[in-house]
């Protein structure tokens, strides 16, 4: 199985606060969509395009990294991941 994109849930008000977006320091373009579960509006951050993450074997030590944007509704991965854990992940 081939894994070419990542999507991440956020809160609501954060799509934009993505200023840069790396792959292994390879900028990528970040994109927002919408989804519903339930009943409940999610927003969406995606990655598109992995060729890094097209095997298991390529994808060990991946680093996909987010610059958020101090003045935004969501400056930190506290207030911009929904399901943030306590180890600082999303």
């Amino acid at each position: 199985m081939d894994l070419h994109k990542v999507e991440v849930l956020i809160g609501s008000g954060c799509q934009g606060a993505v200023v840069a977006m790396t792959l292994n320091g390879t900028a990528l373009p970040p994109s927002y969509s919408s989804a519903t579960s339930q009943g409940i509006r999610y927003s969406v951050l995606k990655a598109t395009n992995l060729p890094a993450l097209s095997s298991p074997s390529l994808a060990a030590g991946v680093r996909l990294c987010l610059t958020l944007s101090a003045s935004s509704a969501c400056p930190n991965l506290r207030s911009f991941c929904l399901g943030y854990d306590a180890a600082g992940g999303c």
